[in-house]
C-alpha cells in the first residue's frame, strides 16, 4: 500500500489513497481487498455491512453481498458433513467456559456469528478438509466455531486447539504429533466474491492459492486440491 501511494501525484492523494477493506486475522492467509480510492472503499464497506442478523439464520444468505470461502485443515471430522453454525463468538477467549462450550445466549460480550460448513474430504479418524463460508465477520469466528462447536480444531491453532476439544482416540497418535509440530495456521481465504464498486450487477471474484505449509499438508494426506481451486479461480466475473 505504501509503494502504491508513493507512485501517485500529491494532488490525487486525498481521493486515491488505498484503503484495506477486507482484512484477515493474524496468521490466516489468503485474499485481501484493497480499494484504490476512498470512494471505492466507501462503497465496498457499505456492501460488506449489508448482512442483516435480525431474522432466522436460514435467511441471512439473502442479505449477504460478499461471499467469502475459506479452506481449513482440522483434526477429526464433524458429526454432520455440512450445515449452518449459529453460535455466538466471545469478545475475549477467556469467556469460553472450562468445558470448551460457548454461551448459548449472546450477551454484551458475545456477538452472533454464522458460518456455513462443508466437509470436502476426510481421513478417519485424524483429519478433515473443510470449506467454511462465514456470513458474519467476527474476530476468530472460524477458529472458535471449528474448535468449540464442531469439536474439530484447526491444525496449527495454538489459541483455540485444546486437548479437551479433540477426540480421545486422536490425542496420542504419531500422525497428530507430527501435525502439531508443523508451522502455520491451516486456515486460508481461498476465494472472495465482491460486488464491483463501479459496475452495476457485476461481481468481482478474487482467489488465492494455498500457502506452502497447507500444500505440503495436503500432499502428505494425498488430497488433490488444485482442480477445486481452478473451479473457483476460473469463475471470473459473474453477474447477479
Amino acid at each position: 500500500m505504501d509503494a502504491y501511494s508513493s507512485t501517485q501525484d500529491e494532488s490525487d492523494q486525498p481521493t486515491r489513497r488505498p484503503t484495506l477493506v477486507h482484512r484477515l486475522d493474524k496468521d490466516v492467509s489468503g485474499v485481501l481487498v484493497i480499494a484504490k480510492t476512498r470512494e471505492a472503499a466507501r462503497d465496498l464497506s457499505r456492501t460488506l455491512r449489508l448482512t442483516s442478523l435480525s431474522g432466522p439464520a436460514e435467511d441471512v444468505n439473502e442479505g449477504a453481498a460478499w461471499m467469502k470461502v475459506y479452506w481449513a485443515l482440522v483434526y477429526g471430522r464433524p458429526r454432520k458433513l455440512s450445515g449452518l453454525i449459529d453460535a455466538p463468538v466471545p469478545a475475549h477467549s477467556h469467556l469460553i467456559s472450562e468445558d470448551d462450550t460457548l454461551a448459548r445466549e449472546a450477551g454484551s460480550e458475545f456477538s452472533r456469528a454464522l458460518t456455513h460448513f462443508r466437509v470436502l474430504k476426510h481421513q478417519q479418524p485424524a483429519f478433515s478438509w473443510l470449506e467454511l463460508r462465514p456470513m458474519t465477520g467476527r474476530k476468530h469466528q472460524l477458529r472458535v466455531h471449528c474448535s468449540h462447536v464442531l469439536k474439530t480444531p484447526i491444525v496449527g491453532d495454538r489459541k483455540y486447539s485444546t486437548r479437551r476439544s479433540r477426540h480421545p482416540s486422536r490425542d496420542s497418535t504419531n500422525e497428530e504429533k507430527a501435525w502439531e509440530r508443523s508451522p502455520g495456521l491451516h486456515l486460508h481465504c481461498v476465494s472472495l466474491d465482491v460486488p464491483h464498486p463501479c459496475l452495476l450487477d457485476t461481481v468481482l471474484q478474487v482467489s488465492a492459492p494455498l500457502p506452502a505449509h497447507m500444500q505440503e499438508a495436503f500432499r502428505s494426506l494425498d488430497w488433490e486440491w488444485r482442480s477445486l481451486y481452478d473451479e473457483l479461480r476460473h469463475g471470473g466475473n459473474v453477474s447477479r
